[in-house]
């Protein structure tokens, strides 16, 4: 989950850029909470990859790995060309609201995915 540690630390550096991170100016506590709220999509696929973690087979962690990759690199991809490409504005702070929510709404497929799959295979290696 090294993926998701680079992840927080990249939408940690995000937000205290966004907000001008003096300590002075800044209220931390809806900082944190916006933290919180970008991240904890890739926060409960990894706490679905410990309660599958060999249990199921390859073929989970595999969609695991590949969902926290997908997640994770087009999430960068847009806060990056959101914040540092072209002519940001303030619109851009948006993006701390909506990224996360269609985060959540892939993450919402991949559960249903694996819970699809882990039935299956889970049933094959009881029979």
């Amino acid at each position: 989950m090294a993926l998701g540690s680079l992840y927080a630390a990249y939408i940690a550096f995000l937000i205290l850029t966004a907000s001008g991170g003096s300590p002075r100016t800044t209220n931390i506590v809806p900082l944190l909470l916006l933290f919180l709220w970008a991240v904890s999509p890739i926060v409960v696929l990894a706490g679905v990859a410990t309660k599958f973690e060999s249990r199921c087979g390859r073929a989970i962690d595999f969609i695991l790995l590949a969902a926290v990759c997908v997640l994770a690199s087009s999430g960068v991809a847009v806060y990056q060309v959101g914040f540092f490409g072209g002519h940001p504005d303030a619109q851009s702070g948006l993006l701390f609201v909506f990224v996360p929510l269609y985060q959540w709404l892939a993450v919402a497929v991949v559960l249903v995915l694996l819970a699809v799959i882990a039935r299956r295979h889970c049933q094959r290696r009881g029979s």
